[in-house]
């Protein structure tokens, strides 16, 4: 009786991975780096007191020095519904 493996043979060339697997750790080093994702709001790190009235007015004095922005990144969602194929 001839034995069956499940195990997949070991890749033969690697290359193209590891070259972007090095890349992402590249990126992550970066990232942490400059703390990329980490909030920086004055109101978070006692840099400013959170005010207790007028929130309005204090955030936007708070804006001059530490300007307010919002990055957006687009993905591509399905939306509908895919035809059935049949061979």
């Amino acid at each position: 009786m001839a034995s069956t493996s499940t195990v997949a043979p070991p890749a033969q060339n690697t290359a193209k991975r590891d070259f972007l697997i090095a890349l992402e750790h590249k990126a992550q080093q970066k990232w942490a780096a400059e703390k990329a994702f980490e909030t920086t709001s004055p109101f978070l790190d006692g840099t400013a007191p959170v005010p207790t009235d007028n929130f309005a007015d204090a955030a936007a004095a708070i804006r001059k020095d530490h300007p307010k922005w919002m990055g957006t990144f687009p993905y591509a969602v399905s939306t509908r519904t895919r035809p059935a194929v049949s061979i």
